[in-house]
């Protein structure tokens, strides 16, 4: 059950105190619509009383039980300028439930991924990432569905994810690692900012990603931040794995308060190439003079080509 909440939200045009329901095979009956307040609301109506989940200051939630002893567990959004993120809670929270079919269990699962989710809504404080760092994570991110997944499996990949973590390599798992470098599509060179990055006695992979920024009318498939973090936790089941997922989007800068739907990206490919003994590189073996401890340096991609293993 895949379900676009932001295209979901915008049929409603603005009409207040109205709840529709979604399609679904869970014994949790779900709803979406606007509160009398014209705020946009996820609700969950069931049998059973859903035990206290406590509000956060971008997500209230509450409850209540209608003419017909049911009970009513709505979650609102407070403030319009964060929907873009308010959309992704939604299809997560929704889409999670998917493969669940007993009342007790959607409703206890609920409130544990409404936990997890709480304290990237209690991330108000971060500031605004540069263009520069939100490309990287997109490829970052880009990377870890499309190719780290499908190779070593959800928990594995994510957990080999460096993150915001001050690591030399953005992803090592067994006997290798891979470092990324997201540039624009026309870019013939990419700069390489730490001895470290490439420095390694194992074999391991310089993953280049060409994405091209588009405008934020682009509704190309995965192409913001936020369509990449939906798929992702989409796929991860394990509630410890969720939470180091959204610990480390949290460290990263991604809060309400970044904008990230409203960047937009093309993704061109994805170019692997193996980094060993006679890759072109600077390591502190090559260095002979103690004093100097980090170097930037940029790399010829066309001069690489003969280490291109893997494209996708």
């Amino acid at each position: 059950m895949k379900i676009n909440f932001e295209d979901k939200f915008k049929e409603l045009n603005s009409i207040s105190d109205i709840l529709k329901k979604v399609e679904s095979t869970n014994k949790v009956k779900i709803f979406y619509g606007l509160s009398k307040e014209g705020k946009k609301r996820l609700a969950f109506l069931s049998t059973l009383v859903p035990e206290q989940i406590e509000s956060t200051k971008m997500i209230s939630v509450s409850y209540y039980k209608d003419n017909e002893n049911l009970n009513w567990l709505s979650f609102d959004l407070e403030n319009n300028n964060f929907s873009n993120l308010f959309y992704t809670f939604c299809s997560d929270i929704v889409n999670s439930l998917g493969n669940l079919n007993d009342e007790e269990q959607e409703l206890n699962y609920l409130k544990k991924r409404f936990y997890n989710w709480k304290k990237m809504f209690q991330n108000v404080s971060v500031k605004e990432l540069s263009e520069e760092k939100e490309q990287g994570l997109y490829g970052e991110l880009y990377f870890l569905y499309k190719y780290m997944m499908p190779k070593y499996g959800v928990d594995v990949a994510v957990t080999s994810w460096a993150g915001p973590h001050k690591f030399n390599k953005d992803f090592s798992v067994d006997e290798t690692w891979y470092e990324l470098k997201t540039s624009s599509v026309n870019a013939t060179t990419i700069e390489i900012r730490s001895i470290n990055q490439l420095d390694s006695n194992k074999t391991g992979y310089l993953s280049v990603v060409k994405v091209e920024k588009m405008s934020p009318e682009y509704k190309g498939k995965l192409s913001s931040i936020f369509d990449l973090i939906q798929v992702i936790m989409n796929e991860i089941t394990s509630i410890r794995i969720q939470d180091d997922f959204l610990n480390k989007l949290i460290e990263s800068g991604v809060g309400p308060e970044n904008n990230f739907g409203s960047r937009r990206y093309d993704m061109k490919n994805i170019i692997l190439y193996e980094v060993s003994n006679n890759f072109p590189r600077l390591t502190k073996s090559t260095i002979s003079f103690n004093e100097i401890e980090n170097v930037t340096y940029t790399i010829n991609l066309s001069g690489i080509d003969r280490f291109k293993v893997e494209e996708l």
